[in-house]
């Protein structure tokens, strides 16, 4: 029977069809291998064939719903150059693997979009399995050190929200691509990942961009001695605007029911930069600010900040600016801010590193965003593990699942 259709859908070069076998769900495939043989390890053509087996059950891309499973003639080869006697290899299935590479592809693409589970159900194969492929496929392209990276960035992301349960995102800030991805945000976890990496790369990190969680500075001060260690403007600007939200809750609470309907969306209006108000958000916050003077100086506050790393580039002249604005902060008088200018006090020198180079987190935060799109999208991933694979595969180059063949 002349099987040379079938061949053409496989596309693997260098084998012959000897039989098919189709049932009723699914395809069986008998394959040798048509070249001569050669030695796997020197290439020699000085080589005898010692014996032949089966490699059986190699899954591979499925044919109109039907599962597709490959059975190899394998050929056992003895060299007579260099004495080794080994099993052929083939460039379309790995040494011992029970999947065939682009097998083993389409289910990595899977994985961008779907959990384990779903996975596993859809394609009537195990769990572990799954698990497997995906580690296989992440540890490949996953960075096993800091090489070629001089920037980096550390923030955590909660992964069960409400459950104070976070993850760690270690990510290369000059290519926007994760590093890795911790199950929690402790010392000791953090330690034992960068104590894997050679003292040799960590030298050669330049600067830190990470928030004021005081774990992460002290990691940092520790791993990376000649880096700029740079607390994130945009975590501090989070504070301020917690600040600013105490204070207008509590002016909001003092105001009429009348009040109320003509500052409708006001939170959201003092969040913005004066700069990108329309015309009704200006009136809104004009009428709001004569009935809430601490919320129109708390707002003041806020753009002065906002003024002062736009616009400083020098560090003195940052850290006089800064000082002065701190002042002001800490005249508000609420819980809040004296607790938040104690902690800056401290790491005012981090901040103010911001000034050197203008690094942020902002890269790290639009991939924590990337993050959260992940999760919804697979209803959440409690399993720290597999949301670690799942980060890695959200930032590989995606292919159309067609393109797999």
């Amino acid at each position: 029977m002349d099987y040379a259709f079938i061949a053409q859908i496989l596309d693997i070069d260098g084998i012959t069809i000897t039989r098919v076998e189709i049932e009723k769900d699914l395809i069986r495939i008998y394959l040798k291998n048509s070249k001569d043989p050669e030695c796997p390890e020197c290439h020699s053509k000085n080589v005898s064939i010692h014996n032949l087996y089966a490699r059986e059950d190699i899954r591979d891309r499925s044919f109109s719903n039907k599962k597709c499973y490959l059975d190899i003639e394998t050929r056992v080869i003895v060299c007579h150059d260099c004495g080794n006697k080994r099993h052929e290899r083939f460039d379309f299935v790995e040494s011992h693997a029970h999947q065939t590479n682009r097998y083993k592809e389409y289910v990595a693409q899977l994985g961008f979009e779907l959990s384990v589970s779903s996975i596993s159900i859809m394609e009537d194969i195990g769990y572990k399995t799954v698990e497997q492929i995906l580690k296989s496929y992440v540890h490949k392209r996953q960075p096993s050190d800091l090489q070629n990276c001089q920037r980096i960035g550390i923030d955590e992301f909660s992964n069960r929200k409400g459950h104070k349960n976070f993850c760690t995102l270690i990510a290369n800030l000059d290519k926007s691509k994760p590093l890795a991805v911790l199950p929690d945000r402790k010392e000791e976890t953090l330690r034992r990942n960068f104590s894997s990496i050679p003292q040799k790369q960590r030298e050669k990190i330049i600067e830190v961009s990470l928030d004021m969680w005081s774990t992460f500075i002290n990691i940092a001060r520790e791993f990376f001695p000649n880096a700029k260690i740079v607390i994130d403007r945009f975590h501090v600007m989070k504070h301020v605007n917690k600040i600013m939200d105490k204070i207008r809750i509590g002016d909001c609470k003092t105001l009429n029911k009348e009040e109320k309907k003509h500052v409708r969306g006001i939170r959201w209006i003092m969040n913005k930069r004066s700069d990108s108000f329309i015309q009704k958000e200006r009136e809104i916050l004009k009428y709001f600010f004569t009935l809430a003077p601490k919320s129109k100086k708390a707002y003041k506050i806020k753009e002065e900040f906002v003024w002062t790393m736009d616009k400083t580039t020098d560090i003195e002249k940052g850290r006089i600016r800064l000082e002065r604005w701190i002042t002001k902060v800490e005249k508000l008088q609420t819980k809040k801010s004296l607790s938040f200018v104690k902690t800056l006090r401290k790491l005012l020198d981090y901040v103010l590193n911001y000034f050197h180079a203008n690094t942020t987190n902002a890269t790290l935060e639009g991939m924590i965003n990337k993050v959260k799109v992940i999760k919804r999208r697979s209803f959440g991933v409690p399993n720290p593990y597999h949301m670690g694979m799942r980060i890695f595969l959200g930032f590989e180059e995606k292919k159309s699942l067609y393109s797999i063949m």
